[in-house]
Parts: structure tokens; C-alpha cells; sequence
């Protein structure tokens, strides 16, 4: 899979993250969102994505907390 985009900055996101449809809808169009699939491993993912962009100029990731 190549992606054309590759070279926008990529924002990584949990799929369970809560309101994420509305955080991904309020990003600049000038990212590229990859939403990470609960039931799969999430490294894998991430490692995939990369192997198939160049020159991504960075990288977010998006996750959720505990106090």
C-alpha cells in the first residue's frame, strides 16, 4: 500500500478514543490520521503505516491518561 500523502505530518489516534470523530474532524486537512484498531496490535500498526510513507515530517501520537 503506498500512500501519497506520506510526506503530511501523521496524527495517530486510539480508535477508542473518546471523541474522536470530533477531534479528527477539527484537524487541518494537512494531516494524515491513522486510527489504530483495538483488536489489533497497536506497534504493528504503527510500523505498517511507516513502512509504506517517506519523508513524514512528524508524527502525533493521540492517546488517553489516568490520574
Amino acid at each position: 500500500m503506498t500512500d501519497t500523502s506520506s510526506n503530511l505530518p501523521l496524527v495517530i489516534v486510539n480508535a477508542n478514543f473518546i471523541g474522536l470523530e470530533n477531534l479528527v474532524t477539527s484537524l487541518p486537512l494537512t494531516v494524515r490520521v491513522l486510527r489504530l484498531d483495538p483488536f489489533k496490535e497497536g506497534l504493528s500498526q504503527v510500523v505498517e503505516a511507516l513502512s509504506n510513507s517517506i519523508d513524514i515530517p512528524a508524527i502525533y501520537i493521540l492517546s488517553h491518561g489516568s490520574e
